[in-house]
């Protein structure tokens, strides 16, 4: 009995290392996108190749128990992966693999049999599951359970020493508890992760307090337009600048918590106004910038009007019964109609925002 804990313990700790490696490399195909069952269908297709792929490679490591030699595994993890990040397409390919390559790597021998069916059993409740409105730790609890007790029905049916059957069950059932466990607890740290590099990646490209792309993201985007308007023989552009009129007294009268409210709305309102192939930047305390790709000098100034109109009209709160009115004054700039340099287009944007502003504010000055 001791050898065979022995035996089973080496074999355990190559296996689980054997686990986690495999799940680490499965996660760096998603750490761009990420995955979840709203993932795209190229998405699913792929956890579940990656998850039949992983199975075979964790039934070719298995744990050999003696004297019967019975094989255990951990081969049910990747379908409940498959089955949590991917939803039933990818267990279905997962179950699917596992099922065809037991079954030719078993040949045509009773357990091989048994446990191709134990895998379309697993796989199928996994894909029940994961239609199912349940969070993740209960659908990995559930799931462990569900593996377990069919394992251990499928090693009674095929052991035929009963003395040792029962010592095989517990060997089996602490092997799932330790591996499930240490599944868990990475993919809970991967999210992690995942979510804090997602995180980061946005504070480095967007403004904090309206969700806007910021400065240096703004640079890099309006740089990469200029150059593909450029190329482009019927390439139009144009870029709005707008400031926020009076912002000053905004935050002196009532105070910069409520500056930052308007600075929100303000962002929000102009979203809201442009198109959605429109892009909107934050590049100053209380300035913002749009650049409108394919803009005729018509649907330039029908944009601007929008956004000028939307801001005025909107209420802007500055306590939980008050309300204040503010405006925005906008210079814009439309390339070939009104110049012939596109570098000078932004140049001419601010300069039109200064006009606008000593013209009395409020108001869109396009040239």
């Amino acid at each position: 009995m001791l050898e065979l804990w022995s035996l089973w313990i080496k074999d355990l700790f190559v296996n689980v290392s054997i686990l986690i490696t495999l799940i680490f490399i499965g996660s760096q195909f998603f750490m761009k996108g990420g995955i979840s069952k709203s993932s795209s269908l190229k998405s699913k297709v792929v956890l579940g190749l990656l998850g039949g792929i992983s199975g075979i490679i964790l039934i070719n490591f298995t744990i050999v128990i003696p004297p019967e030699n019975v094989f255990i595994d951990m081969r049910n993890i990747s379908i409940l992966m498959a089955s949590i990040y991917g939803g039933p397409l990818s267990t279905i390919i997962t179950g699917a693999i596992l099922a065809a390559f037991r079954w030719v790597h078993g040949g045509m021998t009773w357990s091989s049999r048994i446990a191709v069916i134990s895998i379309c059993i697993i796989s199928s409740i996994a894909a029940i599951l994961s239609k199912l409105n349940i969070d993740r730790e209960k659908q990995w609890l559930i799931m462990f359970f569900t593996a377990v007790s069919i394992t251990s029905v499928s090693l009674a049916i095929i052991i035929d020493n009963k003395g040792i059957l029962a010592s095989i069950i517990i060997i089996n059932f602490i092997t799932c508890i330790i591996s499930y466990s240490f599944a868990f607890i990475l993919t809970k740290q991967l999210e992690r992760n995942y979510h804090l590099i997602k995180g980061l990646k946005k504070e480095s490209t967007h403004d904090f307090l309206t969700g806007l792309i910021n400065v240096r993201a703004f640079d890099k985007v309006y740089n990469e337009t200029i150059e593909e308007v450029k190329t482009d023989k019927d390439g139009q552009l144009a870029v709005l600048m707008i400031d926020i009129d009076h912002f000053k007294l905004v935050n002196d009268n009532y105070g910069h918590s409520v500056g930052d409210i308007v600075l929100a709305e303000v962002g929000r309102v102009i979203l809201e106004s442009v198109r959605k192939t429109d892009i909107v930047a934050r590049v100053g305390g209380e300035e913002f910038c749009v650049i409108l790709k394919k803009s005729s000098v018509p649907l330039t100034a029908d944009i601007s009007e929008r956004i000028r109109g939307a801001v005025e009209k909107n209420k802007f709160p500055i306590n939980e019964t008050e309300t204040i009115n503010i405006t925005i004054s906008i210079g814009a700039s439309i390339y070939p109609e009104m110049i012939e340099e596109i570098e000078m287009i932004k140049e001419v944007s601010d300069r039109n925002l200064y006009r606008a502003k000593d013209e009395g504010r409020n108001r869109v000055v396009l040239a």
